[in-house]
């Protein structure tokens, strides 16, 4: 909770991004959304933490989309609802998340709560690498390699992992050896 003014307890913590909220500030919001889903602040109370990171949203921060929607997935302090978190995901990766465009990669690929859809993992995949995902392109290689039927087009594949190699991930070029999880985000 160190930023805006540092408060160091949780009264004044509260009281400072609460201020900052209610003037405008997505940074803030998202922090008190932050603070009462994790409960060690002020007890967890993650409907207000829904409030909060809707309000985050709303000024323009899409980690506020971000975290609602695991709220919706996992019915926490909302109704358990999987197509507004894919709403909500979907939303945050249109705006630039990196971690969105991954967590929709997820859903498709491998969650309890969707079915699995190889086109669609691949689609959010391919949004994560364009949004600067090193692994994310290392993984679409792979496909490419496979010959999976979702993967991009070779040169599309060539740009992105052109831009990886220009990133300096040492990782972009054959053999591909992306790592072992999609936490490997840009």
């Amino acid at each position: 909770m160190h930023g805006l003014g540092n408060p160091r307890d949780g009264e004044s913590a509260i009281a400072s991004y609460t201020d900052a909220a209610e003037k405008g500030s997505g940074a803030a919001s998202l922090q008190l959304g932050i603070i009462y889903a994790g409960g060690t602040v002020v007890p967890q109370d993650y409907a207000r933490a829904a409030e909060w990171y809707a309000r985050a949203a709303e000024q323009g921060l899409a980690e506020g989309d971000y975290n609602l929607a695991f709220l919706h997935l996992r019915g926490l302090g909302v109704r358990r609802s999987t197509r507004r978190a894919l709403e909500l995901l979907e939303k945050a990766a249109g705006a630039g998340s990196v971690q969105a465009a991954w967590a929709l990669y997820d859903q498709f690929t491998d969650s309890p709560h969707v079915v699995s859809n190889g086109e669609l993992a691949a689609q959010w995949l391919l949004r994560a690498a364009e949004l600067g995902s090193d692994q994310a392109t290392c993984l679409l290689a792979q496909m490419l390699d496979r010959g999976d039927p979702h993967a991009p087009t070779r040169e599309r594949a060539v740009t992105l992992l052109a831009k990886s190699a220009a990133h300096g991930d040492s990782e972009a070029s054959p053999p591909w050896r992306c790592g072992t999880t999609s936490a490997g985000m840009a």
